[in-house]
């Protein structure tokens, strides 16, 4: 079905005659289902920036300690704990994105 369908943004459209017909049989617009798929949308982006932000403090953190700014042991147990953190957040993501 879905060959005669697609999403733009949280709002399912038709892409052809078959999809017009299901379009009008199956109310895949109705404000609870776009409400729902605008919340998944939204949770894609919160996580996907968390993730670039996560990336992004590990990667201070590795120059920090490779000039010697920060104990070694200090740094490694933190980017332990964030890399963690990577693995849950990309398991979301997964399981959001469907894959």
């Amino acid at each position: 079905m879905f060959s005669h369908l697609k999403y733009e943004s949280s709002n399912v459209v038709s892409k052809s005659q078959p999809g017009d017909v299901a379009m009008s049989y199956m109310d895949f617009n109705d404000s609870a289902s776009i409400e729902q798929r605008q919340l998944m949308i939204d949770m894609i982006d919160l996580a996907t920036s968390k993730k670039q932000e996560i990336e992004f403090v590990i990667q201070r953190i590795s120059r920090l300690r490779d000039s010697g700014s920060i104990a070694r042991s200090i740094a490694e147990t933190r980017i332990n704990q964030l890399q963690a953190d990577l693995l849950v957040i990309d398991g979301n993501l997964q399981k959001l994105e469907g894959s």
